[in-house]
Order: C-alpha cells, then sequence, then structure tokens
C-alpha cells in the first residue's frame, strides 16, 4: 500500500498546497499563488501499489500533461482544468479507469469520446460503453473520420477518457513528471 500523504508535495510550480491528512483520506487544498480561490481534492489516503503505479505509468505515456488551450476562445488558460487519456485498447482504458476509480473517480464521472468511422459509430458507442462501463449519456460528440482515414483506426475506433478536475489534472501530472523518484522507492518489480 502506498501512503498518498507522502507523495503529495507541499508546492506544484507557484500553487501551494496544504494536506489535511485523515485516517482514511488526504483532503488537498491548493492555493493558487494568482488569486484567493482555493479548491480542494479529496483522496483515498492508501492505495494498491500496483495499480497505482501502472496508472501513473499509463498517464505518463498517453495522458495529457501539457495545458490545453481552446482555439475557439481569446482566453489562454496556463494549465489544463481536465485529466484526459486516450488509447485504443479496452484492457489499457480500463486500467485507467481502474487508477481513477482507485483515486475516488467512479467512471460514471467520465467524459467519452470516440475516434472512429461514421458507418460504425454506434456500434463502437456500444462496444465501448459496455467494455468500459462508462454510459452511453456519457459520450460526447464523436470524431468522425473519413473512410480512407479508417485504415488507421483500430477495430472500434479509439477513446479518450476526459475528467474535469483541475486539482486531479496537477497532482497527476506531478506524479508522472516524477514517476522514477515513486519508482525507486515503490518497485512493481519485487
Amino acid at each position: 500500500m502506498i501512503d498518498l500523504a507522502n507523495i503529495i508535495p507541499s508546492q506544484i510550480g507557484k500553487t501551494r498546497l496544504t494536506l489535511n491528512v485523515l485516517p482514511q483520506n488526504v483532503i488537498v487544498t491548493f492555493h493558487y499563488h494568482h488569486t484567493s480561490v482555493t479548491t480542494t481534492l479529496s483522496l483515498p489516503r492508501y492505495v494498491d501499489e500496483r495499480l497505482f503505479l501502472l496508472g501513473i505509468a499509463l498517464y505518463a505515456g498517453e495522458g495529457t500533461k501539457v495545458p490545453q488551450r481552446k482555439p475557439e476562445t481569446s482566453y489562454h488558460s496556463t494549465e489544463s482544468q481536465e485529466v484526459e487519456f486516450a488509447n485504443d485498447n479496452p484492457m489499457i482504458i480500463n486500467c485507467f479507469l481502474d487508477f481513477l476509480e482507485l483515486l475516488g473517480f467512479s467512471r460514471n464521472s467520465c467524459i467519452a469520446r470516440l475516434k472512429t468511422s461514421s458507418k460504425t459509430l454506434k456500434e463502437n458507442i456500444e462496444y465501448w460503453s459496455k467494455n468500459t462501463g462508462i454510459p452511453e449519456e456519457n459520450f460526447a460528440n464523436p470524431i468522425i473520420r473519413s473512410t480512407r482515414h479508417s485504415t488507421r483506426l483500430s477495430e472500434h475506433g479509439s477513446l479518450t477518457i476526459r475528467v474535469y478536475c483541475r486539482p486531479l489534472w496537477r497532482i497527476l501530472r506531478y506524479w508522472s513528471l516524477n514517476l522514477q523518484k515513486f519508482y525507486g522507492s515503490y518497485s512493481i518489480c519485487k
């Protein structure tokens, strides 16, 4: 088991973090340097070591770590408001969803976006919903690829998972950028 209270930093960039360590949870309060607004994130205190390291490694490879900019607005956010993870392998997607659940985010809180061809859209939404447990109503507008490009897509398209939570994005980004530190302390290959 990993005690998350031991691997949450006191500061990420210019943002100060305050921890309220409880027997079963860690309440993280983010004090943003440019505003008086604070946000909180509640995480379980103890998590399974192997699933935690797998989730962080998956996020380090396939998750958003660079700030997302909204092209339709003149506002350029300095950081992302969402955790995003994309893959076309249901086993990999489910491993990441298990990791999110480990951190307290249910599959019902996830938004899914499918990249597929138009002729297989309905079947692929049903496929991914059945295989991930994400309700069909949580599927956002798909990215439709024309038939000539569909040969590059996997059989059921690729799926992007989103969780809108700025504090979670900051913590996952920190953990993924510092994975080497955790790997030395918690070896998945013991």
